[in-house]
């Protein structure tokens, strides 16, 4: 295989990069195209801006036992997130 790139010293990993390279556009790609679906036409950051609004937010403490327990939850997105 020609492909590998001078950074990869094995065939493996230069074939993992391109496969999650062609993964990720496809993810992208599906997402845009269910967006235009609904009439939504922001260019990919202009939709990374506004999703960026919303975060996750883990909260930590000990119980009795002295037992870390987290509670991982996401804040309340904003009107234009809830759109896309």
């Amino acid at each position: 295989m020609k492909l590998r790139s001078i950074y990869y010293q094995k065939d493996e990993a230069c074939e993992a990069h391109i496969f999650f390279g062609l993964l990720a556009y496809r993810i992208v790609n599906t997402i845009r195209t269910q967006l235009m679906k609904k009439g939504i036409r922001h260019d990919w950051t202009e939709q990374i801006r506004i999703m960026a609004i919303q975060k996750a937010v883990t909260t930590s403490a000990l119980n009795k036992l002295g037992e870390i327990v987290r509670v991982r939850t996401c804040t309340i997105p904003e009107k234009t997130a809830r759109t896309l």
